[in-house]
């Protein structure tokens, strides 16, 4: 049995995840999954004109939604949104193995550690839960950069085409999937033949672009709608800030590199360099925390509620920095895997994204090529177990306010509709996200407002609803009253 479990290990990782994954299908919708489900309609049961509501609150393209309604062509017994689901778990399929052919072309031994280091990583763990594009377009696109990595046949010469190309429909940022390719050819830490390697090119340029011209054609933009042009147009204004915030969520990504040299100093007694590198970071915090502007997306999800933005930026900029020093004290080069070309990746993505509206979520592209480096920096038993602790507490936090966050939002829609509630006469507020599509209308709706929903407790509320895997880690939200 041991030998079987050793040998099969990876498998069972895969198995561990996708089961585990399955266990919150049958959640209701959190964080504008009912918009990509209600999209997924189309052209079943809804119009062109009726995807408006989409576009009006979602800057993704509908390559997401197409994918569920071709779906739905084959299984209409189906709910949209747990095709949408289902979907977004098969990338965990597509991430694993394209995590294995990377790991079997480096040679690398230990690849069970680091295959479940990626997939339980808190970013990879929530995204890969939900009906979004986030994650399987990431995952899609990884698959497709091991197999263009491979190159050993002519079915992985067309396998890595149709992939890239899907994933860079769902998700325009999976560009960077091409970059990271494009630099470690062009430094030849990629054999393969130029004639190849244009046909490659051209075709994922030819069937993306086929999806965008044709997405004009059909609703008068290539790439980002008109409501959101100008959100995702790009900016300078805030570019020295974005990199920081962006470093400074790469560094909690990277976190075992983050404090690996502390615990390195502390065990060779270093503790001038110990002081000097934690006043250096506590400086450069102190400052980020008075003088950094963040925007978009650049917080901590539901925890940002307890922490002010200054806090925010102070402890981004206290991982960034730590990321740097880290970096450049540990890192060595292997022959085995090409790790500063990837840095030279990493490093390019981020002055891209820094340019336009900042999100934590594009981050997600990083994960595996951090894992990479720290695969081989890092073999330290006690940071490996250190890691999965922060990641199971952080992934259980997560769990319990997707839990809370989707049926507490399900008990309200409930009540209303058993107290036949207008659902347009409603102000849902921080649960806008997470309502139905057509909750979602009431915010553009002219009903005037009669309730409102809030988290703090109010003693006029004529409903509650705590929601929680623990009664001490519960939600609470109200519906209250506008005029009493």
């Amino acid at each position: 049995m041991i030998i079987f479990i050793k040998r099969y290990l990876k498998y069972c990782i895969l198995f561990f995840f996708l089961l585990s994954h399955i266990c919150f299908i049958h959640f209701p919708s959190v964080n504008f999954e009912s918009l990509f489900a209600f999209a997924g309609e189309y052209p079943h049961k809804i119009e062109k004109k009726d995807l408006d509501i989409y576009f009006h609150y979602q800057a993704n393209t509908l390559g997401f939604s197409y994918i569920i309604s071709f779906l739905k062509f084959f299984f209409p017994f189906v709910p949209t949104l747990i095709i949408g689901k289902l979907v977004s778990i098969s990338g965990i399929i597509f991430l694993f193995y394209g995590l294995l052919n990377f790991f079997n072309k480096i040679e690398y031994k230990d690849n069970s550690r680091l295959i479940f280091l990626i997939l339980f990583h808190p970013f990879i763990w929530t995204l890969s839960l939900r009906a979004t594009p986030d994650f399987f377009a990431f995952a899609t696109g990884m698959f497709a950069l091991s197999f263009m990595y491979l190159q050993n046949s002519k079915i992985e010469f067309y396998v890595s085409i149709f992939f890239m190309s899907l994933s860079i429909i769902i998700k325009p940022h999976s560009v960077f999937f091409l970059i990271v390719f494009f630099i470690l050819t062009f430094f030849n830490k990629i054999k393969i033949n130029p004639i190849n390697l244009f046909w490659q090119f051209f075709l994922i340029l030819i069937l993306t672009s086929f999806y965008y011209i044709n997405n004009y054609y059909q609703f008068n933009f290539f790439v980002i709608n008109n409501y959101f042009e100008n959100t995702h147009s790009i900016s300078f204004s805030n570019f020295l800030s974005n990199i920081i915030l962006y470093f400074g969520f790469l560094g909690i990504i990277f976190f075992p590199l983050c404090v690996f040299f502390y615990y390195y100093f502390v065990i060779n007694k270093d503790f001038k360099k110990l002081f000097l590198f934690f006043f250096t970071s506590l400086i450069f915090s102190i400052w980020s925390f008075f003088f950094i502007n963040s925007t978009g997306e650049m917080d901590f999800g539901f925890i940002s509620q307890y922490i002010s933005t200054n806090l925010t930026n102070g402890i981004l900029s206290f991982f960034a920095i730590n990321l740097f020093l880290g970096f450049f004290i540990h890192l060595k080069k292997n022959e085995k895997f090409p790790f500063y070309f990837i840095v030279l990746s990493i490093v390019l993505l981020i002055f891209i994204l820094s340019l336009s509206r900042p999100s934590q979520r594009y981050l997600i592209y990083l994960i595996p090529f951090c894992f990479f480096i720290y695969g081989y920096i890092i073999k330290k038993n006690i940071i490996f177990i250190s890691t999965i602790l922060i990641f199971f507490l952080l992934n259980f936090l997560i769990s319990n306010n997707h839990y809370a966050t989707a049926f507490s939002t399900n008990d309200i829609i409930k009540y209303l509709e058993k107290n036949n509630i207008d659902k347009h006469s409603v102000n849902y507020r921080h649960l806008f996200p997470h309502m139905p599509v057509t909750s979602i209308k009431s915010n553009r709706s002219k009903v005037e407002k009669l309730f409102s929903v809030q988290a703090e407790y109010k003693p006029n509320y004529i409903y509650a609803t705590c929601r929680g895997l623990f009664l001490s880690i519960s939600k609470c939200n109200y519906l209250v009253p506008i005029r009493n």
